[in-house]
């Protein structure tokens, strides 16, 4: 099925309907995006899809570190996470994500990277104290 929230986007739909995370250098096993906001729906079929923490495993393009997902339309906020529960957390598994990102259609055929010279902040109470956050990071297009 073609669908673009924007008509004259002329990117593949490969691109256009997707969003991307650059796993080069943080090598996650899995990488997951987790988002809220607004009423989440995917952008090929249009169904509503929610999800709860730690959100949806994201695809492992072959061959590449790139990993995607159906982009989320209208959502507000996301975060890349390598899949560990908060009760994995607690139980003191160590857990990496970036900080609450702002994301909009404007995000559609876009690619995140975090900026690994950043350590990531450990959290700050007995029951996240392995969960770590990367505050830096940026979104580019994604160019295969």
């Amino acid at each position: 099925m073609e669908f673009s929230f924007a008509p004259d986007d002329d990117r593949p739909d490969e691109i256009r309907n997707y969003i991307f995370f650059d796993n080069s250098e943080t090598k996650w096993e899995k990488v997951y995006a987790y988002w809220w906001g607004g009423k989440p729906f995917n952008i090929v079929t249009r169904d509503v899809y929610f999800n709860e923490w730690p959100g949806f495993e994201m695809e492992k393009i072959e061959g590449t570190d790139i990993w995607r997902i159906e982009a989320p339309l209208g959502v507000t906020g996301i975060i890349f996470n390598t899949g560990v529960t908060d009760q994995e957390v607690r139980d003191g598994k160590e857990a990496y994500q970036t900080s609450d990102l702002k994301y909009s259609t404007d995000n559609t055929g876009m690619m995140y990277k975090i900026d690994v010279s950043k350590k990531p902040e450990p959290g700050t109470g007995k029951d996240d104290a392995t969960k770590f956050k990367y505050s830096e990071g940026e979104w580019t297009e994604y160019k295969p």
